[in-house]
């Protein structure tokens, strides 16, 4: 991997773009051609561009999705929100928030059902084209740059929309249809292609014209938990949970910039210092353009499968964090 963990790649200025209305796809054949108006409502007064070429730029999950629950917001651009894509305004206070402090949006997509056990097919979403289509006009009206996670994680097998109850080629067809959709109603997404680290990559990846980011996530358990359920780690540093699926992102997306979306470890004395480390490793390899712990207490009693991951981004955690983030030149904070 030395070859390709080297230097970065430079985060490129993204902008809005305008949109005149919208053109018909396939033939018109799922999108109400008769709404022909401009779908914009001119520029948000707060909006502004916050990334910084040449540097790697910081975001967060917030608890409850919510800004203000983080100690230090403005040391991160990216705000990372979770909404339900059959409702997907119905957190818009924090949608709004999130914009006017100055922040850049990430909205976190899953578009199974609310009933896991009945399974879910993602043959299913593309029945509703018209669903998509408007839940994309919704996102062009907001006329900021929203780098969309559309089902994420689904390389692994705790969600619906992964290997439980879809092959990668239904998840494949699924992403590029969507973002075909998307994209032509809302130029100001980003799609965000995110897996789980350390497993298959390559089966899941979509049209590379439907991808502008690809993403990773990974969680690294506290060494006094010798088992996780999920997978095993015989060794917890970032590099080694994280290094081989960025390599494979880097073979499969050529010049794409890669994020890492979710990072956390759990709570204890090591915390600090490995999320020090995992921010530092991160920013010396090649191609990657944001870091983004993950900042849930998703703690629940003798469960191995989730943990206080809001530890390290609160109290003298976050001030140290923040500390060693202000002074690095390779990264970029929002003030």
């Amino acid at each position: 991997m030395t070859e390709k963990f080297t230097r970065r790649q430079a985060l490129p200025l993204i902008v809005g773009l305008p949109v005149a209305g919208y053109v018909a796809l396939h033939g018109g054949t799922y999108i109400n051609t008769e709404i022909q108006e401009n779908l914009l409502e001119g520029p948000m007064p707060y909006t502004r561009e916050i990334l910084t070429p040449g540097c790697i730029t910081t975001g967060i999950s917030p608890p409850l999705d919510d800004i203000d629950t983080i100690e230090d917001p403005d040391l991160f651009n990216i705000v990372n929100l979770f909404p339900d894509w059959f409702d997907i305004w119905a957190n818009h206070e924090n949608i709004t928030k999130t914009l006017e402090h100055g922040h850049q949006l990430m909205l976190s997509i899953r578009t199974q059902n609310h009933e896991p056990a009945r399974g879910y097919n993602l043959k299913n979403l593309l029945d509703d084209k018209m669903h998509i289509a408007q839940n994309a006009q919704a996102l062009a009206k907001l006329n900021v740059p929203i780098y969309l996670r559309f089902n994420y994680e689904m390389n692994a097998d705790w969600f619906e929309h992964g290997p439980k109850f879809n092959s990668p080629k239904d998840f494949v067809n699924s992403w590029n249809t969507f973002a075909d959709i998307v994209l032509t109603i809302a130029p100001n997404v980003k799609m965000v292609f995110c897996v789980n680290a350390g497993m298959p990559v390559e089966r899941y990846a979509p049209d590379p014209q439907f991808v502008h980011y690809t993403a990773v996530d990974t969680y690294n358990k506290h060494p006094e938990i010798i088992v996780d359920p999920r997978i095993i780690h015989t060794d917890s540093s970032f590099s080694a949970l994280c290094g081989p699926t960025v390599r494979k992102l880097q073979d499969t997306f050529t010049q794409t910039p890669i994020m890492i979306t979710e990072v956390g470890i759990e709570q204890g004395k090591e915390s600090l210092p490995w999320m020090l480390e995992a921010a530092q490793t991160a920013a010396s390899w090649e191609g990657i353009s944001a870091f983004m712990p993950f900042a849930w207490n998703k703690y629940k009693f003798m469960s191995f499968d989730e943990a206080n991951w809001l530890e390290v981004m609160s109290g003298d955690n976050l001030k140290g964090f923040g500390e060693y983030i202000r002074s690095e030149q390779a990264f970029a904070t929002l003030h």
